[in-house]
C-alpha cells in the first residue's frame, strides 16, 4: 500500500498525519507500507519523529516502512539527523 503526501510535514501537521495513519494501522496493517514523500515541500523535526513514531508501530506489527520519492532536501535533514538506518529509503 503506498500512502502519498504532500505539503509540509512539521509541528503543525504532525499529529494530523500520525492519527491518520493510527487510524489505518488500527484496520491492519499491509504487509509493506510505502509512504510516498515527493510532494512534501517542507519537514522539521516533529514530522521525522511522526515518521520514526509510524515506523515502530509498523514494525510492531511484523509489516516495513519504506519511505519513497524523498527529495533530496529531505534526505540530506535525514541523514544530518542520523536515523538513516532506521527507514527503508526507496529512490
Amino acid at each position: 500500500m503506498t500512502i502519498a503526501v504532500a505539503g509540509e510535514l512539521d509541528i503543525a501537521t504532525a499529529p494530523r498525519f500520525s492519527a491518520r495513519l493510527g487510524e489505518l494501522l488500527r484496520r491492519g496493517c499491509p504487509r509493506e507500507l510505502v509512504i510516498d514523500l515527493s510532494g512534501v515541500s517542507f519537514i522539521d523535526a516533529s514530522g521525522l519523529r511522526a515518521l520514526t513514531d509510524l515506523r515502530s508501530r509498523v514494525e510492531q506489527q511484523q509489516s516495513v516502512l519504506v519511505l519513497a520519492e524523498v527529495p533530496a532536501q529531505m534526505r540530506r535533514v535525514i541523514q544530518l539527523i542520523g536515523p538513516t538506518r532506521r527507514f527503508r529509503i526507496r529512490s
